[in-house]
C-alpha cells in the first residue's frame, strides 16, 4: 500500500520489458517437429509454440516456449536438445540450451540456431532430460 503525504500525486509504476524484433523467414520451411511429451511430463515441463525459420544467412532458427507445468519453479536443470535430421534419416546437426533450476519461473523461451544448414532439414526431433547432475 502506497501512502501520499498532503498533495503529492500517485505516481505510475512502468515496469520496462526488452522487445526483440525477428527476421521475417527466407522462406517458408516444411519441417516435421517431433516431441518427447512424456518426457516432458515427468520432468514437469512442457515446450510448445515450437516454430522454424530460415534466415537471410542460412541459418534455421527453431523457436520455443518453455514452460512449468505447475506455474512454479523450475525443480532441475533441464537441457532442451533439438536433432537435426535430413531427408534419408542422418543427424545433421545437434543443438542444446540450458534451463537453469535458479533462474527459470513458470515460463521461458528458447531459441536455437543451425549455422549453413540451407534447406537439408527434413525432421526436428526436441527432447528435454535432466541436466542436474
Amino acid at each position: 500500500m502506497e501512502f501520499l503525504l498532503d498533495e503529492q500525486e500517485p505516481q505510475e509504476k512502468v515496469i520496462k520489458t526488452e522487445e526483440t524484433k525477428l527476421e521475417p523467414p527466407k522462406k517458408e520451411l516444411n519441417i516435421f517437429i517431433e516431441q518427447m511429451k512424456p518426457l516432458e511430463e515427468r520432468l514437469g515441463i512442457s515446450i510448445g509454440n515450437i516454430c522454424t525459420r530460415l534466415d537471410s544467412n542460412d541459418t534455421l532458427w527453431v523457436d520455443f516456449e518453455f514452460r512449468v507445468l505447475d506455474g512454479g519453479a523450475l525443480r532441475k536443470t533441464i537441457r532442451v536438445t533439438v536433432l537435426a535430421y535430413d531427408k534419408s534419416g542422418k543427424i545433421i546437426a545437434t543443438y542444446s540450451e540450458l534451463f537453469l533450476k535458479k533462474k527459470v519461473f513458470a515460463f521461458s523461451s528458447g531459441s536455437q540456431f543451425f549455422y549453413n544448414i540451407n534447406e537439408k532439414v527434413n525432421k526436428l526431433v526436441v527432447y528435454p532430460e535432466d541436466a542436474s547432475s
